[in-house]
């Protein structure tokens, strides 16, 4: 698993340099171009912008990667089991034999939520004229689910988690 995170480490870099490199060349060969329209890309940089602060701010962090520090579970964490708002969720905490004298390495993982009879799965599901509930469909159980939206909820279950694993710690 290491192997694949880090060709795909390396793959991304190798994208990311072409990418720079080709808008440093077309930057230069079109700069006249660019002068007389400086208004347009501008405007068009400043909605990119703005997008992109509104996908982080709402949408800040998924479970797998976290955009910020393009940061992949390198497969020696622990995986650990939390029953919470009814349902089932996983989590994992980096292994205590990874942590680095130097750095330590505070960050969870939270995948869910699961089905706490089954282990599978659960959608989102709006009855007519009833909150949003979580169901089941292997063993069709509902389950009552929190105002917000799902990433939302994962990470006030990743706050919970981190009170009361790293902050006990000290």
């Amino acid at each position: 698993m290491k192997i694949f995170e880090s060709l795909l480490e390396k793959i991304l870099e190798n994208i990311a340099f072409v990418f720079v490199s080709a808008l440093v060349a077309v930057a230069y060969f079109f700069r006249d171009i660019i002068e007389q329209n400086l208004i347009i890309i501008a405007l068009f940089a400043s909605i990119f912008l703005t997008i992109s602060l509104f996908y982080l701010i709402f949408y800040k962090k998924t479970t797998d990667f976290a955009i910020r520090g393009f940061r992949l579970r390198n497969g020696s964490e622990v995986k650990y089991h939390l029953t919470h708002f009814g349902v089932l969720w996983t989590y994992y905490l980096p292994s205590p034999i990874s942590y680095s004298p130097f750095e330590k390495d505070e960050y969870v993982w939270v995948l869910g939520p699961y089905c706490p009879k089954c282990f599978t799965s659960l959608i989102e599901k709006k009855p007519l004229l009833k909150k949003k509930e979580w169901f089941c469909e292997h063993c069709e159980s509902s389950y009552v689910r929190p105002k917000g939206h799902k990433y939302e909820i994962q990470e006030r279950i990743k706050d919970l988690i981190e009170a009361n694993v790293y902050r006990k710690q000290g």
